[in-house]
C-alpha cells in the first residue's frame, strides 16, 4: 500500500468520490478545494481522501474506498496518514458525515468524537434520498479528533 498526493486531474476519480459523497452538486462545491491523496495497491487506485486546511483544522471533505477494499484497514491507515501530514499545521482532524450507525462506528475507532448534530441536513440539503447500509441519512453529525503529535 502506498499513499500519495493527486497533482492532477481529481475528476478522473469521479466515480471513487461519489461513493464518499454521492451527490455530485455537492462534490463540485468541494472538489478542487485543499489536498487529495490517494491510496495505491499494486499501482491501483483503491481509495482516496480529500482534506482542507483552515484556522488550524484539518477537515475531511471526502473520502472513500472502493467496495472490496473496505474494512481492510486501509480507511484507518489514511486517517493516520492524515493526522501525521498535518500534525504541524493542524490542532484539529474534523469530518462531518451521515448519521448511518457504520459510518459513526469507524471514525469512533479511529478516536473521533461527535460534537454536534445538523438536523435533516441531508433532507434539506440534498437533491435525492441518500442512503446508506439501508437508511436514509437524515441528520449530518459533526466530528473531531485532536491531532497529538507521536513525534515529540
Amino acid at each position: 500500500m502506498e499513499i500519495i498526493k493527486e497533482s492532477g486531474d481529481r475528476k478522473k476519480h469521479m466515480a471513487l468520490l461519489l461513493l464518499g459523497d454521492e451527490d455530485e452538486k455537492m462534490l463540485r462545491r468541494y472538489i478542487d478545494k485543499g489536498d487529495m491523496f490517494l491510496i495505491l495497491k499494486s499501482g491501483n487506485v483503491i481509495g482516496e481522501c480529500i482534506v482542507n486546511l483552515e484556522d488550524n483544522v484539518a477537515e475531511i471533505m471526502n473520502i472513500a474506498l472502493i467496495r472490496q477494499e473496505q474494512r481492510k484497514g486501509y480507511g484507518k491507515a489514511l486517517i493516520r496518514f492524515v493526522e501525521e501530514r498535518y500534525m504541524k499545521s493542524a490542532r484539529t482532524l474534523k469530518v462531518r458525515t451521515g448519521d448511518s450507525p457504520a459510518t459513526l462506528q469507524f471514525y469512533l475507532s479511529c478516536g473521533f468524537e461527535t460534537i454536534a448534530k445538523v438536523r435533516n441536513h441531508f433532507v434539506e440539503n440534498y437533491e435525492h434520498p441518500i442512503y446508506e447500509c439501508g437508511k436514509r441519512l437524515t441528520d449530518m453529525l459533526i466530528l473531531e479528533k485532536k491531532i497529538v503529535n507521536s513525534k515529540k
